[in-house]
């Protein structure tokens, strides 16, 4: 009968076992945390984040300023035309306003400009605002019937 032989296996030994460390925990000994470079990073990112918030914000104020300017401006156009068109051809005459010169509104001048030929009167009324950077324009014609 044949010997059998036994298989030679390799022992198992706690000593062939690689340490395996768990991910995101650190190495003992060391302390649990963040490194200044993670900290200073989250920093910096949040930084830039906030500052492009904040820049939305700031520039939407700023648009909204300037549609109340423009708003208010073509309401003073609009309720010049309105006067001169009840008061008559007769009475439309050109006159200018400056900064604070309107009540509730310092912040806007009117001008109006009337050219006349014949019997039809061209009417031009300019609302400046921020100091004369920007302005509102209404023109229409008026006639003597």
């Amino acid at each position: 009968m044949r010997a059998w032989k036994r298989k030679q296996t390799h022992a198992v030994t706690r000593r062939h076992f690689a340490r395996v460390q768990p991910v995101g925990k650190r190495a003992a000994g060391r302390s649990a945390g963040f490194t200044l470079i993670e900290v200073m990073t989250t920093v910096v990112i949040l930084t830039l984040g906030l500052l492009t918030i904040m820049g939305v914000f700031l520039g939407a104020a700023k648009a909204n300023r300037y549609a109340q300017k423009i708003d208010i401006a073509s309401h003073l156009a609009e309720q010049t035309m309105e006067r001169f068109q009840d008061v008559g051809y007769g009475l439309i005459q050109p006159f200018s306003e400056q900064y604070g010169d309107i009540a509730d509104y310092p912040d806007h001048r009117r001008q109006v400009i009337v050219t006349e030929a014949n019997s039809l009167k061209d009417v031009r009324v300019l609302v400046f605002f921020d100091n004369d950077q920007h302005h509102a324009e209404f023109r229409t014609l008026f006639t003597n019937l």
